[in-house]
């Protein structure tokens, strides 16, 4: 039974990103989802409560 072909080209090692990085893409990934949802989703009204 021949051996499976090998992958040619190595791959490769991913590292792990910056804190400033991780910080900055969650901010972004945020930003967008708020953006896309806030035009899929209109915003809902804020319930307040009756003044009397």
């Amino acid at each position: 039974m021949p051996d499976a072909p090998k992958n040619t080209v190595p791959r490769q090692s991913q590292k792990a990103l910056p804190w400033w990085q991780k910080i900055l893409l969650a901010v972004f990934g945020a930003y967008l989802a708020e953006k896309l949802f806030g035009i899929l989703i209109p915003s809902l009204p804020h319930v307040s409560t009756p003044s009397t």
